[in-house]
C-alpha cells in the first residue's frame, strides 16, 4: 500500500533535500533514495519530515518493519498531522498488525476527512478485520473522491461481493473490464461469481484475451481460471481442464519438495511427547484460540461458520501471526534452533508474546468465549502451538484426498502454496500433510477434533452439535444457520458458505477423473 509524501508548510532547509529523495522513488532509484534518506535521519533524528520521508522509502523498498519505527517517530513528533498517521496506518496494515493499523487511521481521518487515500485505507482495514458493511462506507467515499481511480472501486467490488450485493459488486467488475491492469482480474471475478452458459459473451471475451495471451502471469491464471469455471458449470470438463492446467503452467512457482520433506521429518523427530512436556510453562493459559486446520480447500471455512454463529464465538478469518511469530522464533527454518530459543528465553518473555497473540484474538471477539483462526496451514506449527497455548482447541478438519487436491489446482492459492501448481508435487504434498497431522495426533496433549467433511455435510447437525461440544459452548440451533450470517467470508469459499449445506462438491474429482491420475498415483495409498 503506497504511503502519501508529506505537505509542510515550514521553511526548512531540510525539506529541500527530502524532495530530492523522493525524486529518486519516483525514478525508482530505491536503493539511492534509501541511502540519502538515512543521511538526512540520522543528521536530524528529531525531525518529523525526514523520519516520514525515510519511513516511505523503507515502505517502497518493502520493508515495512523497519519503516515503522521511523513513520512512529514521525507520528509521535507531530500528532496532529494527519499524514504521518495514515502513513503509519498503512505500514501496520502491510506488516499484517491490524490491531494496530485503526487507531492512527481513525485519527487521521478526524483531523482529515478530505485526505480520500485514508478512507480507502480504513475501507481496507474494516475488510481484512472482516467488518465489509464497516468498509463499505469508506470505500464509497474513495470512489466518489476519485472516480477514475480502479484500485479504489476494484476493493469497492471486493467488499460488495463479501456483503452478498453481488449486482452491485458486478456493476463495479463491468466498470473495469477495459481496464489495462485491472481489466483481466474483472473478468475473472465476473466469470467466478455468475453464472454464464457457454453461448455468453463473456467467455468468448475471455477466450479471445487468451489468443494473444497477457504477459503478468497472474493476470493469465485469472483468464484461464475463469473460463475454466464458465466450462465446468456446463459440464464441459475437458476443456475446462486444460484451461485449469494452462492456469497453473502461467503462474507456475518452484516448489522443492525435499527440503519440505526434511523439515517435516525434523518436526516429527523433535516434537516427542517427552520434549513438549519439558517445554510446558511458558506461555498463555488463555482457553479463547481455536485452530482450524487443514489442508487448503478442505472444509475449514465452514467450520469457522458454523462457529461463529454461536453466540459466544467469533471467526477471525485466516490470519498469519502464527506463521509470523514462528518465522522470528526460527521454528520455520531450524526447529532445533527453535527449542533451544524458547528453552533459553525467559518465562515472562514468552508468556508476553503468547498474549499478544490472544490480544489479537479479542481485537476480532473482545467478549467471546472462543476465537476461531482458521489459517489451515497452522497444521505445521501445532508444536509450537503446544507449547504456547496449550489450552487452546483444534479442530482439524479432513477431506477425501483428491477432491481437496482438485480444489487447490483449481483455485489460485497465493505464492506460498507453490506445490499447488502441479498435479504430481501437489499429491506428494499432501502424503507430507497427512504424515504430519498422524504425528500430531498421536504426541499432542491439545484438545483435538478431527472432522470429516463428507461427513459434516450428509449428517450436518448431529456432527454440528458435536462440534459444538467439543469447544465446551451450549448447545445453540443459529449454528446450523451458517449460511445466514453476516460475519465476513475472505476466501474463495465465499460462495459456498453463503448456500444452505449441500454434498455437491462430493466426488467432484471423478468428473476429471482421467486428467488426475498423476495425482491419484502421486496420492498411493492416501488418494
Amino acid at each position: 500500500m503506497a504511503a502519501l509524501p508529506p505537505v509542510t508548510k515550514r521553511p526548512d532547509p531540510i525539506i529541500g533535500k527530502l524532495k530530492e529523495v523522493m525524486a529518486l522513488v519516483g525514478k525508482g532509484d530505491l536503493a539511492a533514495a534509501e541511502a540519502a534518506a538515512r543521511r538526512i535521519q540520522q543528521a536530524e533524528p528529531g525531525h518529523a519530515d525526514a523520519n516520514n520521508i525515510l519511513g516511505i522509502v523503507l515502505i517502497n523498498r518493502k520493508n515495512p518493519t523497519e519503516a515503522v519505527k521511523y513513520l512512529g517517530l514521525a507520528a509521535r513528533k507531530d500528532p496532529s498531522n494527519a499524514i504521518y498517521l495514515n502513513n503509519l496506518g498503512c505500514a501496520y496494515l502491510d506488516l499484517g498488525l491490524i490491531e494496530l493499523a485503526q487507531a492512527p487511521l481513525e485519527r487521521a481521518f478526524v483531523l482529515n476527512p478530505k485526505l480520500t487515500k485514508t478512507s480507502w485505507l480504513l475501507g481496507e482495514f474494516y475488510r481484512l478485520a472482516g467488518k465489509p458493511e464497516r468498509a463499505l462506507p469508506y470505500h464509497e467515499m474513495a470512489c466518489r473522491n476519485e472516480p477514475q481511480n480502479a484500485e479504489y472501486k476494484f476493493a469497492l467490488g471486493k467488499t460488495l461481493e463479501m456483503l452478498d450485493q453481488t449486482e452491485d459488486a458486478r456493476a463495479c467488475f463491468e466498470s473495469l473490464r477495459r481496464h489495462p491492469v485491472h481489466g483481466n482480474f474483472a473478468l475473472y471475478r465476473l466469470a467466478v461469481n455468475g453464472r454464464h452458459d457457454l453461448s455468453s459473451p463473456l467467455l468468448a471475451e475471455i477466450e479471445d484475451k487468451l489468443f494473444i495471451p497477457p504477459a503478468n502471469r497472474r493476470a493469465l491464471n485469472a483468464l484461464h481460471v475463469g473460463a475454466a469455471r464458465i466450462r465446468e458449470q456446463n459440464g464441459d470438463y475437458v476443456r475446462a481442464f486444460t484451461h485449469y492446467r494452462k492456469a497453473n503452467e502461467a503462474d507456475r512457482i518452484r516448489f522443492d519438495l525435499g527440503p519440505y520433506r526434511a523439515w517435516i521429518n525434523s518436526l516429527i523427530a523433535t516434537f516427542t511427547p517427552e520434549v513438549i512436556a519439558r517445554h510446558q510453562g511458558k506461555g498463555s493459559d488463555s482457553d479463547l484460540p481455536v485452530f482450524v486446520v487443514g489442508m487448503p480447500r478442505s472444509g475449514t471455512t465452514l467450520v469457522e461458520q458454523i462457529i461463529g454463529r454461536h453466540p459466544q464465538a467469533v471467526g477471525a478469518g485466516e490470519l498469519d501471526r502464527i506463521w509470523r511469530i514462528a518465522g522470528n522464533a526460527q521454528y520455520r527454518s531450524d526447529v532445533g534452533k527453535f527449542l533451544s530459543i524458547f528453552a533459553a528465553a525467559e518465562g515472562p518473555k514468552m508468556a508476553a508474546m503468547a498474549e499478544s497473540y490472544v490480544k489479537l484474538l479479542k481485537f476480532f471477539g473482545p467478549d467471546a468465549r472462543r476465537v476461531v483462526d482458521k489459517m489451515p496451514h497452522n497444521f505445521e506449527f501445532l508444536g509450537l502451538i503446544a507449547l504456547s497455548w496449550p489450552n487452546a482447541r483444534v479442530v482439524h478438519m479432513r477431506r477425501n484426498a483428491v477432491d481437496t487436491c482438485l480444489s487447490c489446482y483449481q483455485n489460485r492459492l497465493t505464492d506460498a502454496h507453490g506445490y499447488s501448481r502441479d498435479l504430481t508435487i501437489l499429491g506428494l504434498y499432501y502424503r507430507e500433510y497427512a504424515r504430519l497431522m498422524d504425528h500430531w495426533r498421536r504426541v499432542l496433549p491439545l484438545k483435538f477434533l478431527d472432522v470429516d467433511y463428507e461427513k459434516l455435510t450428509s449428517d450436518f447437525e448431529a456432527e454440528a452439535r458435536r462440534l459444538i461440544a467439543f469447544l465446551d459452548l451450549d448447545w445453540d440451533p443459529a449454528c446450523l444457520t451458517f449460511h445466514e450470517g453476516t460475519s465476513a467470508v475472505r476466501t474463495f469459499s465465499r460462495n459456498q458458505v453463503r448456500k444452505p449445506i449441500y454434498q455437491s462438491s462430493v466426488g467432484r474429482w471423478r468428473n476429471y477423473e482421467t486428467q488426475l491420475q498423476p495425482l491419484i498415483t502421486a496420492l498411493g495409498d492416501r488418494a
